[in-house]
């Protein structure tokens, strides 16, 4: 009994430790092949999957009870909930396979790909989603094993690394393994020679310039919302000074940097002194801020968590965020239950937005999604669809910037980059800014907590990866031979089960 609590303890915590250090990734692969040497003698080991993914969820998660945010009694407790839900969800979602695929034999096999099309499961909705951290995320820093994004996106990644497991422990289990270990070494073959031949690839197009601006604004601001603007008015004429001096062709601001409306109808000092400055040095400028519309009644009235652009001749284009955090941003579903938005606990209560249309910079088709956004491969390849050049991402990571929680959100969005094969710029305050090739190379990262203005010259990339172009297929046919096979067990269970009371 000991030693059972002892391993539901040590694996997920040897889980955790490999997703926490840099380079460290590749230990989840021998980890997972040892998790399934523990599960495989168990007649049910869907029970003790669940307690083990549980228990690892809950040590991901942990920094929830730390955002930096000023919160009453009602609303920790209802975060320490959301942590202990959220954890059991994530953990019921990665053990689900365990119930209706056996360990033994070869059925082991369709492990990988009912594990994948679960994580591919996970994106459909658009207001419960959560695709926070995947197998995939464990081998980010070695870019020669995450080119296969381009195809299947995280999913077929995430089905690579648990193979990879599965045959490791196939190969572990037996006295003699002579064809799991040709599997393995083919597998491992193919990952690296097609993971080589894209990253020996070269990415050129038109050249542009970006200035990236990480402002490091705390998130705890105790002044009145005067000084709350005025400050932040203040870091915006400041880092634009230091824009001015640079080269870049298109400045970014992270997620809520502008304290006040920028709409056209708006009319206030921030959004003048932004519109001169675009006109006086013909850069264009992409910040974060809110958009209110009034509705016929004030029920109807609608808050959006937008992303502006902002250029020469008075133009002003948005986006609003389509993918907001559920429970946070605001109430899931609210929409078709209105009473749900009766409930008040200090949620964002945003809308959602309509269209993923990118921004025009001078005919060059600019994408700017917005924080949680960047954790759904097939939300963004809806950019690349689109036509858009350069993949952009402003957040705002300080309301967890005490905790492990922001540098989990940067590594979360660097598949995107492969996935689409364009350049990703990403830009944070005051988590981590960053830009990223199209192989998931990270070129120039800053440091948690720093504020930074810094220029990258970066490719205009227009052709579509198979992933964006395909719409999903390769995730679509491991969600079909999974319901396959779920089908086919539950027909065998019924048939046993009609044999057993037959001969009864």
């Amino acid at each position: 009994m000991a030693f059972r609590i002892f391993i539901h303890i040590l694996i997920p915590a040897l889980f955790f430790l490999s997703f926490q250090f840099k380079s460290a990734g590749i230990a989840f692969i021998p980890i997972y092949s040892f998790m399934l040497y523990f599960l495989a003698p168990k007649r049910k080991p869907f029970r003790s999957a669940f307690l083990i993914f549980f228990v690892f969820w809950l040590l991901m998660l942990y920094w929830l009870l730390f955002i930096n945010v000023d919160l009453n009694v009602l609303q920790r407790v209802l975060i320490g909930f959301g942590w202990v839900f959220l954890s059991a969800l994530m953990g019921l979602v990665w053990s689900f396979p365990y119930s209706f695929i056996s360990l033994k034999k070869n059925e082991i096999y369709l492990l990988p790909v009912a594990l994948s099309a679960t994580e591919f499961l996970l994106s459909f909705s658009r207001d419960l989603s959560f695709l926070w951290v995947t197998p995939s995320t464990a081998v980010i820093d070695y870019p020669v094993m995450v080119q296969s994004a381009d195809l299947g996106g995280s999913y077929l990644v995430s089905l690579l690394v648990i193979m990879f497991s599965v045959v490791l422990f196939k190969m572990f289990s037996k006295k003699r393994a002579p064809l799991e270990k040709m599997l393995f070494a083919l597998l491992a073959f193919a990952v690296v020679i097609y993971g080589a031949k894209r990253m020996s690839e070269d990415y050129t197009g038109d050249k542009i310039n970006v200035t990236v601006v990480q402002p490091n604004i705390p998130g705890e601001m105790k002044e009145s919302y005067r000084e709350f603007v005025e400050y932040r008015f203040a870091s915006i004429k400041e880092n634009l000074k230091a824009a001015a001096e640079q080269s870049g062709d298109v400045v970014i601001f992270p997620e809520t940097a502008s304290p006040v409306y920028l709409t056209k109808r708006a009319n206030n000092e921030i959004r003048d002194y932004l519109l001169n400055f675009a006109d006086s040095t013909g850069k264009a400028i992409i910040i974060g801020g809110l958009t209110y519309e009034y509705g016929k009644k004030n029920e109807d009235d609608r808050y959006y968590n937008s992303a502006f652009y902002i250029s020469k001749g008075e133009t002003i284009e948005s986006y609003h965020k389509i993918r907001c955090v559920p429970f946070v941003e605001r109430m899931p579903y609210e929409e078709k239950l209105r009473i749900l938005k009766k409930i008040d606990y200090g949620q964002g209560g945003y809308s959602v937005g309509e269209s993923q249309i990118p921004f025009d910079r001078d005919g060059i088709a600019i994408s700017a999604y917005i924080c949680f956004e960047s954790i759904f491969p097939s939300y963004v390849a809806g950019f690349s669809r689109s036509k858009s050049k350069l993949l952009v991402n402003i957040s705002e990571d300080a309301w967890f910037i005490k905790s492990i929680g922001a540098r989990q959100h940067y590594q979360a969005g660097i598949l995107r980059a492969v996935e689409n094969r364009k350049y990703l710029i990403r830009c944070s305050n005051p988590g981590i800014s960053a830009v990223v090739d199209p192989c998931g190379r990270v070129l120039y990262s800053t440091k948690l907590n720093s504020a930074e203005v810094f220029t990258y010259e970066v490719a205009l990339l227009e052709k579509e990866a198979f992933f964006a172009s395909s719409k999903n297929l390769l995730p679509k046919i491991f969600l079909f031979i999974t319901l396959l096979t779920l089908i086919a067990k539950i027909i065998r269970r019924k048939n046993d089960k009609s044999k057993t009371e037959n001969s009864a």
